[in-house]
């Protein structure tokens, strides 16, 4: 009952704090499959919220499916919870990594540049500039975090979310839990360089956002039965953060799989809750 109240609580703050105020007459805009670059999966959806400022909070979500798969409609059930919460939401597609060219140097780049189409709209779009978070699941929590640590070059995020998503590529033995065909198949499209169980070749390291040296505040969700992606490359990230003094909190689904279905109640409740602190905290 006190997770109850205390989520009611930080719906009402939220709400308070950028729904209500600061009534601008700006209608709400949505765009779809808009392009930021020339191929047909550079494309992103737009949701602006009407009455928006540039105090209005900003989510851009990454989507899933093991690097190779997947669509931002995938991510369309999140943004249909957060949207009507005053949250303005970018969603965006990449280019999927395949065993030619497409790997995490080309899928960076691709967030580079939905990142620069969103900042070159902001004044257009009346939307904020900077304190912005990016929130990604699976696949999409690792190329979330791996954008916010090591290629976030002019500091537009201010916090980073990652649901279920691998942060430590090479030899590690939390991998050893994770079903074998997905190490050995998935990992070398993401890295463009084939695994070996013995040793790693130095672009697993260089595709793992635990080995890079900035990190931003971050906050993990997993749940604890996940066979795909094991909570022990969670938790070793969580570790690391609190080791080098980088705000963290850990949410862990208890029952909960890959997907967090499952989880307990009580720990679906705190999710939440910790979803609502974080937007609000880094949202100012």
């Amino acid at each position: 009952m006190t997770t109850i109240k205390n989520f009611c609580f930080f719906i009402f703050l939220f709400l308070t704090n950028y729904k209500s105020i600061a009534q601008t007459n700006i209608p709400q805009k949505i765009i779809l499959n808009h392009p930021y670059g020339h191929d047909s999966l550079q494309m992103m959806d737009v949701y602006l919220v009407e009455n928006r400022t540039a105090q209005t909070p900003l989510l851009i979500l990454i989507h899933g499916g093991g690097w190779m798969a997947g669509d931002k409609a995938d991510f369309n059930f999140f943004k249909d919870m957060i949207f009507p919460l005053g949250v303005n939401v970018i969603n965006i597609n990449y280019r999927l990594a395949n065993s030619d060219r497409i790997h995490y140097k080309e899928i960076m780049n691709d967030v580079s540049a939905a990142v620069a189409a969103v900042e070159s709209n902001a004044k257009g779009w009346n939307i904020r500039t900077k304190n912005w978070i990016m929130w990604g699941n699976s696949a999409g929590g690792h190329l979330a975090l791996l954008y916010a640590y090591k290629y976030d070059v002019k500091n537009h995020l201010s916090a980073v979310v990652s649901f279920a998503g691998p942060v430590k590529l090479d030899n590690d033995p939390t991998m050893s839990k994770a079903k074998p065909e997905d190490v050995r198949g998935l990992l070398p499209l993401i890295t463009g360089k084939p695994f070996v169980e013995s040793s790693s070749h130095q672009a697993y390291k260089d595709a793992s956002p635990y080995y890079t040296r900035k990190f931003i505040p971050t906050l993990l969700i997993h749940g604890s039965k996940d066979d795909i992606v094991p909570i022990g490359q969670s938790e070793l990230l969580h570790r690391l953060l609190i080791k080098n003094k980088v705000p963290t909190d850990f949410v862990e689904l208890t029952n909960g799989d890959h997907g967090g279905h499952g989880a307990t109640e009580l720990s679906q409740e705190l999710f939440r809750t910790k979803m609502m602190q974080w937007i609000t905290t880094y949202s100012k």
